[in-house]
């Protein structure tokens, strides 16, 4: 049920703003209050519900500002974590990461679950020697809200930007290297997935925001 619920987030078929009812869920997934209750909670550690005061738990918002705040967020984070992980990476890491790698170019052909699994993917393994529980904890967080702004663009555009695909390479190949470039790699990697993101907010903002700019 967790699983399902988080999907419908993702996907954006729960919009953002939208009221996540206890009941309506409750019929829905056919189960009782207490595994609801416990979905939102995770959901919201994951920073794709908030609790609102009047109107309890709905889908997060995924304006500009909330992309702008996340980007920031990981631009500050990823890249010296990023940084420290290249000089421990083990072969068996590298491994790990190269398949990681391999797994999401093949799914950039048919944009799906798979490719939005793979996505995340490749970025913890980037991340993970370097990473510390607190760190992956909060990077849980941003990627959580991060890959709704993700889904709605790909999906939208049925690809991935080239220059993303690859820097996805880019970044494998400086950590193979040991090379501490890699902070810089992710950095840039960062700037234009967000400048991505962005034109797809841009393009489906609603018409009398459009017209106040």
């Amino acid at each position: 049920m967790l699983d399902r619920l988080r999907e419908l987030l993702l996907s954006g078929e729960i919009k953002a703003g939208e009221r996540l009812r206890m009941r309506e869920l409750q019929d829905r997934f056919g189960v009782s209050h207490i595994p609801i209750r416990e979905a939102l909670r995770i959901l919201e550690a994951e920073g794709l519900v908030e609790n609102q005061p009047q109107r309890g738990a709905v889908a997060t918002d995924v304006s500009i500002d909330v992309l702008a705040d996340v980007y920031d967020a990981r631009r500050l984070l990823e890249p010296p974590i990023a940084e420290r992980a290249a000089a421990k990476f083990t072969p068996e890491d590298l491994s790990q990461l190269e398949a990681a790698l391999e797994r999401l170019e093949a799914a950039e052909k048919n944009v799906d679950g798979e490719f939005f699994r793979a996505h995340q993917e490749f970025h913890r393994l980037v991340l993970q020697p370097g990473a510390t529980q607190l760190t992956e904890k909060i990077l849980l967080q941003l990627w959580g809200v991060s890959e709704r702004f993700v889904r709605l663009t790909v999906t939208t555009y049925h690809t991935e930007s080239d220059v993303a695909h690859r820097q996805h390479r880019q970044i494998f190949e400086a950590i193979a290297a040991g090379d501490p470039v890699v902070g810089e790699r992710l950095l840039e990697h960062l700037h234009v997935t967000e400048d991505y993101v962005r034109s797809w907010a841009v393009d489906h903002k609603p018409a009398q925001e459009r017209e106040s700019d």
